[in-house]
């Protein structure tokens, strides 16, 4: 597939706070050929931006759910952002990375704490044509690769939940993680 124009984001939607987080998830839901995420600028949802590496000269794929979180340790790109900020004052300026895991075979992008209940099938919309599709840049020798995003679920496995836990005890003022973690 050869390179699309420039396609930066794009606000679909901008709704009052007197709506409520349903008709988000709603929207988020029932869209098909594209996932939607948080956006704090806009106070609404955008597109999110589906990587593409390049195959060839002048031809690029779409990444594979399943290499996402592959994707995100060696290229400058985060997961969609999930309803969280939109909800939590504490939140308010973040961009909530949403976990990505797979379930029955499925994967989906989710509210990594639960709270929000943002959902994306990320096989159905891979597979539907009209993404937002962007190639990241790679990391850099000497970038630091983010901390993985680990969905609530998962910490019910004793040894994420430890990693998780000594990876807390050991961060930096700025929440980075001062030691390496396992993805």
């Amino acid at each position: 597939m050869p390179l699309p124009p420039s396609s930066s984001s794009v606000y679909i939607t901008q709704v009052p706070r007197t709506i409520s987080i349903t008709a988000f998830q709603e929207a988020i839901r029932e869209s098909e050929t594209d996932v939607l995420q948080w956006d704090t600028p806009s106070d609404g949802l955008i597109h999110w931006q589906w990587p593409i590496v390049p195959i060839g000269e002048g031809f690029f794929k779409k990444v594979m759910p399943r290499y996402l979180l592959a994707l995100r340790r060696t290229h400058h790109f985060r997961t969609p952002c999930c309803l969280c900020p939109y909800d939590d004052l504490n939140m308010r300026h973040a961009h909530v990375e949403a976990a990505i895991c797979c379930q029955d075979g499925v994967f989906r992008a989710l509210c990594a704490a639960g709270r929000c209940g943002y959902e994306v099938d990320l096989n159905a919309v891979y597979n539907s044509p009209g993404q937002h599709l962007h190639q990241y840049l790679e990391r850099q020798d000497g970038d630091a690769s983010p901390s993985p995003v680990y969905h609530f679920s998962e910490l019910s496995d004793p040894a994420i939940a430890a990693e998780v836990i000594c990876a807390l005890q050991h961060s930096d003022a700025s929440g980075e993680s001062s030691i390496p973690l396992k993805s």
